[in-house]
């Protein structure tokens, strides 16, 4: 699978109500951790959360199906 960035990233799928943007820089396991806990308490058909990679990419593939999106910034570089 190619890395997903933000020029083919599906932006359809905002179209929420609400929809939380968190930005990542190597904290992958820390977004992990809150969004598992924020996701035991909250009904996920309302909302999206789309995690943003800055520079280090963190796979967040496997919580796809969870009600939440990810790509990696691209910056251009090789």
């Amino acid at each position: 699978m190619s890395t997903i960035i933000q020029q083919n990233f599906k932006w359809s799928d905002t179209a929420r109500k609400l929809c939380w943007f968190i930005p990542n820089f190597g904290r992958g396991n820390y977004i992990r951790e809150s969004v598992r806990q924020f996701q035991t308490t909250s009904d996920t058909t309302k909302y999206l959360i789309i995690i943003g990679n800055d520079g280090i990419h963190d796979d967040f593939s496997d919580l796809y199906n969870n009600n939440i999106r990810y790509f990696t910034l691209d910056r251009g570089e090789k």
